[in-house]
């Protein structure tokens, strides 16, 4: 595939993401649809910019071929993407802070901390401060599942 053609895919594929975002967005209550469709509309516009970006580069770019590395650093950003999702499907049904300690213990490995002891006690501070946040200072509730 050449620079051109993936920066197309991209471009529109980008789009089409924002242009669901925009559609489910609009069925939000009480205005809650305000930063999911600036956000949207900000990615639509960074997409046009993009293209026209695209068009206007020297030929001897755009031919050159893309190439695809496969190995394990390369899948990083992939695998934690892969967890983060997993991770908001069952934080309501786990429950927030089991989810949330389980997600940082396994995104903390797979981004290459090999020392138990440190992520346990970055994940045994930053689930108290998140508590203390959420809970007291916002006073929101956070998602209860049936652990906790």
């Amino acid at each position: 595939m050449t620079r051109l053609m993936g920066e197309i895919l991209t471009a529109v594929a980008m789009m089409a993401a924002s242009v669901w975002v925009i559609s489910v967005s609009s069925e939000f209550p009480a205005g809650g649809d305000i930063m999911p469709l600036f956000c949207a509309f900000g990615v639509i516009f960074l997409s046009v910019c993009m293209l026209v970006e695209a068009f206007l580069k020297k030929r001897e770019v755009l031919i050159e071929k893309i190439s695809f590395d496969l190995s394990y650093s390369y899948r990083k950003p992939y695998i934690l993407l892969v967890l983060s999702l997993l991770y908001f499907g069952i934080i309501f049904l786990v429950g927030y802070y089991v989810s949330t300690f389980i997600f940082l213990m396994t995104a903390s490995y797979v981004i290459g901390v090999r020392r138990y002891r440190f992520m346990l006690v970055t994940a045994l501070i930053l689930l108290p401060a998140m508590y203390a946040f959420f809970e007291l200072f916002l006073q929101t509730r956070l998602p209860t599942g049936w652990l906790i």
